[in-house]
């Protein structure tokens, strides 16, 4: 048998005419494809009907054989959805106050006012000695700066602050001022607030 005879038979029995003195074994392969394509047309056009009665024998083989219960709890999710609601918001409010209440009070009014560049607040019980005592400091170390004076704000810019230089570092350390990133700072001197 050549291979055209082998072809034809294929096409043959895939068309559904085997040859009966073709190769047994080439008609009982193109059979196997010829029905593995007739069950695939068919789940693949089976309408939605077809699916759930399908969907609903499978179920029910699934209960017959022990592998699926139907005995579940209804209040048992919503118990749950709610405990796990509860247990969500004690959690974030305990790490929420567990990093406020652990900050320094220089650090909290920094970030509060991160978006002012390089400025941060200085509190003091008097704010005109606290400047005079900064001033003082930055005049040994031969730093300029100036004083502005609005709205009964003190505000101290201070330029040319090396925090690489140790008597800068702890003049800076010593006043609880965080090293600028450049090397200028404003200082916003303000009263405490009184308890």
């Amino acid at each position: 048998m050549t291979n055209k005879d082998e072809d034809q038979d294929w096409l043959d029995a895939l068309a559904g005419k085997p040859n009966a003195e073709g190769d047994p074994e080439v008609t009982r392969r193109a059979k196997a494809l010829q029905q593995a394509i007739q069950r695939h047309e068919a789940i693949y056009h089976s309408s939605e009907d077809d699916m759930e009665a399908g969907l609903q024998k499978l179920k029910f083989r699934l209960r017959s054989e022990g592998l699926s219960s139907t005995d579940r709890r209804p209040g048992l999710n919503k118990r749950f959805v709610q405990f796990a609601v509860a247990a969500s918001v004690v959690l974030t409010v305990g790490l929420m106050m567990r990093v406020y209440l652990h900050q320094e009070p220089m650090q909290i009014e920094t970030e509060i006012m991160r978006g002012m560049g390089e400025r941060q607040l200085v509190l003091a019980a008097d704010p005109e000695q606290r400047l005079k005592q900064l001033t003082t400091e930055l005049d040994q170390l031969g730093i300029k700066y100036r004083v502005d004076r609005k709205e009964g704000k003190i505000v101290l810019n201070i330029q040319g602050v090396d925090p690489a230089k140790d008597a800068v570092a702890s003049f800076l350390e010593r006043n609880h001022i965080k090293p600028p990133v450049g090397m200028s700072l404003e200082l916003d001197i303000r009263p405490m607030a009184k308890p």
